[in-house]
């Protein structure tokens, strides 16, 4: 099974909030909780986008009990994500600017109402809102790294990160 894609609901509410919105799907193709192959895609995706441009990056969004998504801009690129550790994978470093966007904790949890808490915040970004004015930019975000080769002087020990289509291997040895 791929992993969940932007559904047209999610876009349906995306465009209630941002009715001019471009909307670019580059990950409905990855495999569910494979980490480090989202983080590779988008990665690798994002330097091609203009600055500015939003990402919402709607991988594993409940790995950790949510009590908060994060609106993070880095690079000049802004992310909206699960703060599941994904984001510094992503970036291989720390973000420049984190902003944690509350969930309101007397509804249910579910993909819509988080995608609606990141296109509220999208907007009133986009409009020049300062990320700070936003949401909360004094949270601690969980942090992970994407896997690192393991090297000794009789060999070299690296992961798979992905399998394409067409058989193409991605190893995280460069």
């Amino acid at each position: 099974r791929r992993q969940r894609q932007m559904c047209i609901r999610d876009r349906g509410v995306l465009l209630r909030h941002l009715p001019e919105a471009r909307l670019v799907d580059i990950s409905h193709d990855l495999l569910p909780f494979n980490d480090p192959e989202t983080a590779y895609v988008v990665r690798n995706a994002v330097k091609h986008f203009p600055p500015g441009t939003f990402h919402i990056v709607l991988a594993n969004l409940f790995q950790h009990q949510p009590e908060h998504v994060l609106l993070v801009q880095h690079h000049q690129q802004y992310y909206c994500l699960a703060d599941n550790g994904l984001i510094t994978m992503i970036l291989e470093e720390t973000p420049e600017v984190v902003a944690a966007l509350p969930l309101d904790r007397s509804v249910a949890r579910l993909s819509l109402r988080m995608v609606d808490v990141m296109a509220r915040a999208i907007k009133q970004v986009a409009a020049g809102a300062a990320i700070n004015t936003v949401g909360d930019t004094g949270v601690s975000i969980h942090v992970r790294t994407p896997p690192r080769p393991y090297t000794t002087n009789q060999y070299i020990e690296g992961q798979i990160i992905s399998i394409d289509h067409f058989e193409n291997v991605i190893v995280n040895i460069t």
